[in-house]
């Protein structure tokens, strides 16, 4: 069965849920203080080159840039978005040669995260 995870950034603490690799499901989690629905980015099914696994709004450190994770809806794929000129790149063609080093929600959760993101170590 194909694992398909989802995580949320809740009160400062990721939360996952999905069908597990063992085929059970968790729930997603809930913070009824909030009075919303919560925000859940999917797992590309990629890993980066330390095994860590790739989100939807990870950004993602290679040697010459950081990059933001992002699903594209025409193409059906999940892309990086590079930090500053905006450089379109498909995911499955990169993600071996960089890391994530954070995800925008932590970084004020916007596509803008900007000169920050260059100092954040995971």
């Amino acid at each position: 069965m194909r694992t398909l995870l989802y995580k949320q950034y809740i009160s400062g603490t990721w939360h996952y849920w999905g069908f597990m690799e063992d085929g059970s499901f968790r729930g997603p989690a809930s913070d009824t203080s909030a009075g919303g629905i919560e925000v859940s980015w999917q797992y590309t099914g990629l890993k980066d080159r330390n095994g860590t696994m790739i989100y939807e709004g990870d950004i993602f450190k290679t040697a010459n840039a950081e990059y933001i994770v992002k699903w594209e809806r025409h193409n059906a794929q999940f892309y990086f978005d590079e930090i500053g000129p905006g450089v379109f790149e498909p995911l499955w063609r990169w993600h071996m040669l960089g890391e994530v080093v954070g995800h925008k929600c932590e970084r004020g959760g916007n596509d803008n995260v900007g000169k920050a993101a260059a100092s954040h170590k995971s």
